[in-house]
C-alpha cells in the first residue's frame, strides 16, 4: 500500500491500484489517478474543510488530462472535466456550502457535455469518426456530467 506521511496508507491508494493493475479501459487508470489525487490533497490528521475537500476534487478533475493528454476541445471527458474543476476553482471562496458549489459546478458541466455534440473527435475512442462524431455528444463527457449531478443531488 502506498503510504503517507503518517505511516498509514490512504484508502484510495487500494482503489487507484486496483484500476491500474486489472484495467483494460484507459478511463478505469485516468479514473485512478484522479481519486489519487483527490485522495492526496486530503489530510490524513484531521478533517478537510469544504474548501480542502473543494480544492482536492478540483485536483483530483485536472489529474485526468494531465495523465490522459486530452485538452478541451478534443472531444473526450475532458470537455467536461475541466469545466467542472474551473466551476469549482471560481467557488472557492464562495460561503456557499459544499451542496451549493458542487450542483452549480455540476450545472455548468452539464452544459459543456451538451455542447461536444458540435465538436469534431480529435482523441479518445471516437477520434476515428473525426468530422463524423459531430451531432453526438461526447459519451465520457455526459457519463461525467451524470455522475456530477447525482453527486450534487446526493449532497443535497
Amino acid at each position: 500500500m502506498c503510504k503517507r506521511q503518517s505511516g498509514r496508507s490512504h484508502p484510495t491508494s487500494a482503489r487507484r491500484r486496483h484500476l491500474g493493475r486489472r484495467s483494460r479501459c484507459t478511463s478505469d487508470a485516468l479514473w485512478g489517478a484522479a481519486l489519487g489525487r483527490t485522495g492526496n490533497s486530503l489530510s490524513d490528521e484531521q478533517a478537510p474543510s469544504i474548501r480542502e475537500i473543494l480544492q482536492a476534487v478540483a485536483a483530483g478533475a485536472r489529474a485526468i488530462p494531465e495523465m490522459g493528454g486530452a485538452k478541451v476541445g478534443d472531444k473526450t471527458m475532458v470537455d467536461a472535466i475541466i469545466p467542472f474543476a474551473e466551476g469549482i476553482e471560481k467557488r472557492l471562496d464562495s460561503a456557499d456550502p459544499l451542496a451549493a458549489v458542487w450542483a452549480a459546478a455540476a450545472a455548468e458541466v452539464q452544459t459543456a457535455a451538451e455542447a461536444t455534440a458540435n465538436i469534431s473527435a480529435q482523441k479518445g475512442r471516437a477520434r476515428t469518426h473525426g468530422d463524423a462524431s459531430i451531432g453526438a455528444p461526447d459519451p465520457g463527457a455526459i457519463s461525467f456530467s451524470l455522475l456530477m449531478r447525482a453527486a450534487a443531488a446526493t449532497l443535497s
